[in-house]
């Protein structure tokens, strides 16, 4: 293989490009699904722990919290595409993927405390 030929003349995916950018976070959507899932679950069960009827209750917001967990997704490869215009040096994509991921963790972590104080205090 010939280092100093184009990308494209190579057959290797040219980094810097659109195309790369959306394949790269697409690979990692599954994972960001599967780490909230588990702590979503539990957030449903602090919820609900001492009266098992609210869960059908809480699981359309369950769901909406899913799909809008996955709408704020965009705002990763969103924002490494600016990254990229502005710093082409830097590919900041790990970055972005891991403050997207504590970021939700911690409204999950949240809204299951309070779901826990909630359930102590009122119920």
């Amino acid at each position: 293989m010939d280092v100093y030929q184009a990308p494209a003349q190579r057959n290797e995916p040219d980094p810097n490009s659109l195309r790369e950018l959306v394949h790269g976070w697409e690979r990692m959507r599954l994972r960001f699904n599967l780490i909230l899932l588990p702590l979503g679950l539990i957030d449903l069960l602090l919820w609900s722990y001492q009266d098992w009827t609210q869960l059908v209750f809480l699981l359309p917001g369950a769901l909406l919290f899913g799909i809008g967990a996955n709408c704020c997704y965009f705002l990763g490869p969103l924002a490494e595409l600016y990254a990229r215009a502005l710093l082409p040096e830097v590919t900041p994509r790990q970055l972005f993927y891991w403050a997207g991921v504590v970021f939700s963790l911690l409204i999950i972590l949240l809204s299951g405390a309070f779901g826990f104080v909630f359930n102590e205090l009122v119920l």
